[in-house]
């Protein structure tokens, strides 16, 4: 008898702190997206102080899409990362989150966050789990906005890792002495470029491979301004770390003396640069109102 009523009383507790997880699973979820959301004001705070320049007003970056509530004071990682510890306590209720329409979304601002903390096998998977519930979901605007970032995520992950390769390019070329093998150091800062700069194959983490992702979901939300000149400016800082590893492998074959047939390939590929850069500021203009005018255009024209 004592038996069977401290087994009723243990199954009381256990479905009182069942429940209780549950209803504090949609309140996770919206502390998971505020913590994301300072994250991304950090960071694009930081992003601009190091460019020593104003963030042009038409600009759009995740903490616009994901706008925060409060002032940001903590450093992005530490957002990023309670960000992660609010969702592993959101999922926790992932019924109360079904009931709320809200688990496709928690595990979106997961995918996100992964993501900004460089930990990118991960947010790929999440992105993976996200992205059928997003679409059996009626869309609002919220989803249409965690749909859209999470089909970009491959584009936006490999314009990423191209920009951190930009900084093995040139400690390579720095590296360049009279006394080195100058020929193989130069072949190695080339090979940066052709890797990470011009590769169009299937899994190449190039700059060219995450514009072309990228592109195919920009081309999906003709109704989503935001979105839309989020992900230019996405490309737009993709081309620049294009032409950015161009730009060393061209130091490094000053610096080694490669021959005519070498700086004739590199003006060659100076010249795709200049159409890519064409293409992309066209594409801008007409994105937006006041076109060449506007602050963000001459922002990439004078970047780029």
């Amino acid at each position: 008898m004592e038996y069977a009523m401290m087994t009723s009383r243990l199954s009381a507790v256990f479905l009182i702190v069942l429940f209780a997880s549950s209803c504090q699973a949609p309140e996770a979820y919206r502390r998971a997206q505020e913590a994301f959301s300072q994250g991304a004001k950090v960071e694009m705070r930081d992003r601009f102080q190091t460019l020593a320049g104003e963030r042009p007003q038409e600009l759009v970056y995740l903490d616009n899409l994901y706008p925060s509530t409060t002032a940001a004071q903590a450093a992005r990682d530490a957002y990023y990362e309670l960000a992660l510890t609010e969702v592993r306590t959101a999922l926790q209720g992932k019924r109360q989150l079904r009931k709320v329409d809200a688990l496709d979304n928690t595990y979106a601002i997961q995918a996100l966050s992964q993501w900004r903390q460089r930990d990118y096998t991960a947010a790929l998977a999440t992105a993976a789990t996200a992205i059928p519930l997003l679409e059996d979901q009626s869309p609002d605007e919220d989803d249409t906005r965690d749909l859209a970032m999470m089909r970009a995520l491959p584009g936006l992950i490999k314009l990423d890792v191209a920009y951190q390769q930009l900084a093995v390019a040139k400690t390579l070329g720095e590296a360049i002495t009279v006394t080195s093998n100058q020929d193989s150091s130069y072949q190695l800062v080339r090979q940066q470029f052709l890797d990470y700069g011009q590769a169009n194959q299937d899994g190449s983490n190039s700059v060219i491979r995450g514009v072309a992702l990228v592109q195919s979901v920009l081309e999906k939300v003709e109704n989503e301004p935001n979105l839309r000149r989020y992900f230019l400016n996405a490309q737009l800082a993709g081309v620049d770390t294009y032409g950015d590893l161009l730009l060393e492998t061209y130091q490094a074959a000053r610096r080694t003396e490669q021959g005519a047939e070498e700086i004739a390939w590199i003006n060659q590929e100076r010249e795709a640069y200049d159409r890519l850069i064409a293409t992309h500021l066209e594409r801008l203009e007409k994105l937006l109102p006041e076109g060449r005018d506007s602050a963000l255009y001459r922002f990439w024209k004078r970047v780029l």
